[in-house]
């Protein structure tokens, strides 16, 4: 039943990319029209369930916005598109969190937010695109974490991490 209610939700879309000065037809895999409380098991499902599990760049369509939660699970949310507006504000993470290779094309807001994974002690934000407006990490407690390689890029106006 979970597999039928999650597949309303991922769409594959048709798209031309260019490799090497050449055309080349691909699928975007995208998720869109979710309730936002089921944005991480949505993910989850496509990279281990979908069609056997998809690991490709995977679109997510809808902007999120979450305050006031407690994450107890881990979270991978690696090698996604974020085109949307996104907000964790006071919110916990529990478990490890994953963003590595993702990017994010609007604002993100983690304001206040905790990351205390009880093994890894860590996010990672490893090789991540930021590329809204704001980015807000302001009074955000990290235990340890990782923002190797991670781009921000011009247009982000705000970049705020005061407090963390």
């Amino acid at each position: 039943m979970k597999n039928r209610y999650f597949n309303t939700f991922i769409h594959k879309t048709p798209s031309v990319d260019k490799e090497d000065g050449k055309e080349v037809k691909a699928t975007k895999i995208c998720i869109s029209k979710f309730p936002s409380e089921i944005l991480f098991d949505l993910i989850h499902y496509v990279r281990n369930h979908w069609e056997g599990g998809y690991k490709g760049v995977l679109f997510v369509k809808e902007g999120i916005r979450l305050h006031h939660r407690v994450f107890t699970n881990s979270i991978d949310a690696q090698n996604c598109i974020f085109e949307e507006q996104m907000e964790f504000d006071n919110c916990i993470f529990e478990e490890q969190t994953e963003f590595d290779k993702s990017s994010f094309l609007s604002d993100i807001s983690f304001k206040r937010s905790i990351f205390r994974g009880s093994d890894f002690k860590s996010i990672s934000f490893r090789e991540v695109t930021f590329g809204g407006d704001e980015i807000d990490f302001c009074l955000t407690e990290f235990y340890s974490g990782d923002f190797s390689k991670a781009v921000f890029k011009e247009n982000s106006f705000i970049v705020d991490f005061k407090g963390a």
